[in-house]
């Protein structure tokens, strides 16, 4: 009887314990640190969408006085808001690419974020460039629509009262209530009353100072003043009237939002870098016929 021969091992398509990028710690831990680095990109993402509507909202009240000045500024915003959200969509294909070891999904992951980051670099470009152009044009801006229209376009005039009601401020430079003699709304407000006689207006309520339920103070002594502000420059403090300038305030407003922005487009560009190292390691740890 012939002896019984030894059958070669049947080899099984399919992978084995030891393919794919887990067979090393190195491939373990760039698996999880990508899952980990997507979910810091989600959550940053969908901040920067919650930031960038703030943003874009809350600027409304500088809109119709400095249109012409916040194009980059609100560029940038807009900006934010789609980038964000288009990472925290891209951020969930990138942990199932990476929980798969999918080679598809990693390289599409890999591509949308090299987009979003040059976006976002973008973005931090137009707020860097808005920071340092803003001034001497901004001052130039307010000075024309509050001369010509204040008073006159609806638009205006309810643009410059909601700047200087949030703003606390009156007027462009710091105590200077005089701008509004050269305005359309210091003759419609006083009609036949003349200059420097009593209950002549020389301010708007706006630039009058609230308590804090919200009601202004007392706005007689604050637009009819005849032996002080606003009436003259000098006399006592009027403590019903703001004396802070528009644009120094304006300008403030702007660079404080403009710098947030910038803060989560750095921060956002910063994980989105760290996601694309990891997924293209990844990918290329993974084998072809995976």
């Amino acid at each position: 009887m012939a002896a019984d021969k030894k059958l070669p091992p049947v080899k099984v398509k399919g992978k084995s314990p030891t393919d794919g990028a887990e067979s090393t710690a190195c491939g373990v831990f760039l698996k999880y640190a990508m899952i980990v680095s997507n979910i810091f990109i989600l959550l940053v993402g969908l901040a920067s969408v919650a930031v960038g509507i703030w943003i874009a909202v809350d600027r409304n009240f500088l809109s119709n006085v400095l249109s012409t000045e916040l194009v980059q500024y609100v560029s940038a915003s807009y900006i934010l808001i789609i980038a964000g959200f288009i990472v925290s969509i891209v951020a969930l294909i990138g942990c199932c690419g990476s929980r798969r070891e999918n080679r598809c999904l990693l390289l599409t992951y890999f591509i949308i974020l090299t987009l979003m980051f040059i976006i976002l670099l973008c973005a931090a470009i137009l707020a860097i460039v808005f920071r340092a152009q803003v001034g001497t044009s901004l001052k130039s801006l307010m000075g024309t629509t509050l001369k010509r229209y204040y008073g006159k376009l609806r638009i205006v005039t309810d643009g410059w009262d909601a700047t200087q009601s949030r703003l606390d401020c009156c007027a462009i430079e710091e105590q200077d209530w005089g701008i509004y003699n050269q305005s359309e709304w210091i003759k419609d407000i006083n009609g036949a009353i003349t200059y420097k006689t009593p209950g002549y207006r020389y301010v708007p309520a706006t630039c009058c100072q609230k308590d804090s339920s919200g009601n202004y103070r007392n706005l007689e002594a604050c637009q009819t003043s005849q032996l002080m502000p606003p009436g003259t420059m000098v006399g006592s403090q009027n403590d019903d009237l703001h004396y802070r300038g528009c644009y120094s305030a304006g300008k403030e407003f702007l660079i404080e939002h403009s710098s947030i922005l910038l803060g989560l487009g750095i921060a956002l560009s910063l994980l989105l870098l760290c996601g694309m190292i990891f997924s293209i390691l990844l990918f290329l740890r993974i084998p072809k016929n995976a």
